[in-house]
């Protein structure tokens, strides 16, 4: 028990934090405030609207088993530390949501702003957070961390201009590569930016992706539909860029790029067809754009007998998930199971839809 101390005390001198009782408060703005609650400092999450609005987790790990001998090993056990303070905001969000702790109104807003919980993806976003202490005892190294009004206000700025600076960093480097996954990234980040859907509508045309030219040059405007005598026409010429793209995407080891340049330049002449319009935001899915995906799942739609397909609307809820609107993908979710209950696609809807209602 000595060595593992004198290897504790070593822990606390080189990193930097206390471990001494009661643990020194690294934020100097919430020193009184800790002071003043000494149950901060036990395991669990606390809220308070004093000095700020702010929720306050700690938590625990054994030194049992700890290696401490380099300063890796250091860094590493804060680093466990934390993620033990976190995982009580993990436990504590996942009960909000489930309705199992109530909170003040004035709480409630602040937590939604600051606690995103997802239940289909079981994860937590936590805007704004700092650690505000970490210190021992001969039995566990403990961490408390914090999340303030003012750091989630901070984070939310910060979060925007990322989106911007983001944006631009990727259009920068698809002038020096000329990969069009950089603008892609581009516009999952922000498709909003005329300059982004500038870029993008300029190499589909250049590429001779006529239709997604025009599709992301004005995404809110409708192709022609299904009874357009000239998409009537040209949806019955025969197409090799479909017939090819259609090999890629259903061999034993999908070429996704490949099939995905096939099916846009097969839109020229098929812009009417659903199924088509699907293929190509799978593509994009499958790539990890999901916005992108999403604009040709809206078209599917659009193109559709109903606006309903055995696949886009599950497909659609998908990326919107993946694009953080799980109340937006509810509705496609529930239609999906509704209209095509039979389908084996659909499964994924209701295994979605199984585990939000489970909240």
């Amino acid at each position: 028990m000595i060595i593992r101390s004198t290897l504790l005390i070593s822990f606390f001198i080189i990193a930097g934090f206390s471990n001494s009782a009661p643990p020194t408060i690294i934020l100097k703005d919430w020193q009184s405030a800790f002071k003043e609650n000494p149950k901060w400092l036990q395991e669990g999450v606390y809220s308070t609207d004093k000095p700020e609005k702010a929720f306050i987790a700690t938590g625990k790990i054994s030194i049992e088993g700890l290696s401490l001998k380099t300063e890796r090993d250091l860094q590493i056990t804060k680093s466990r530390a934390e993620l033990a303070a976190k995982a009580e905001l993990l436990k504590f969000a996942y009960k909000r949501d489930k309705k199992e702790i109530k909170l003040p109104d004035h709480l409630n807003k602040f937590a939604s702003e600051s606690l995103v919980f997802s239940t289909y993806a079981k994860t937590l976003t936590v805007q704004g957070m700092q650690t505000a202490a970490i210190w021992g005892d001969e039995k566990f190294v403990w961490a408390s961390v914090i999340v303030t009004q003012e750091n989630v206000k901070l984070a939310k700025n910060f979060a925007e201009q990322f989106k911007i600076v983001g944006s631009s960093y990727y259009l920068d480097l698809y002038d020096k590569s000329k990969i069009p996954a950089d603008l892609y990234k581009a516009f999952e980040l922000n498709s909003d930016n005329k300059l982004v859907r500038t870029n993008l509508t300029s190499y589909f045309s250049a590429m001779g992706f006529n239709v997604a030219s025009y599709l992301t040059h004005a995404p809110d405007l409708a192709l022609p539909n299904r009874n357009d005598p000239l998409g009537q026409f040209l949806s019955k010429i025969k197409s090799q860029s479909f017939e090819e793209a259609q090999v890629e995407f259903q061999a034993e080891m999908p070429k996704i790029d490949k099939s995905l340049n096939g099916y846009l330049r097969a839109l020229d002449t098929k812009y009417t067809d659903p199924d088509l319009l699907n293929q190509i935001g799978a593509c994009f899915r499958e790539l990890g754009y999901p916005r992108l995906a999403s604009l040709f799942f809206s078209h599917t739609l659009a193109q559709s007998e109903g606006q309903i397909h055995p696949f886009a609307l599950t497909n659609m809820g998908l990326s919107l998930v993946s694009m953080g609107d799980q109340e937006k993908a509810l509705k496609y979710f529930k239609l999906a199971v509704e209209k095509y209950p039979a389908e084996p696609w659909t499964e994924k809807s209701r295994l979605a839809l199984k585990m939000i209602d489970s909240k």
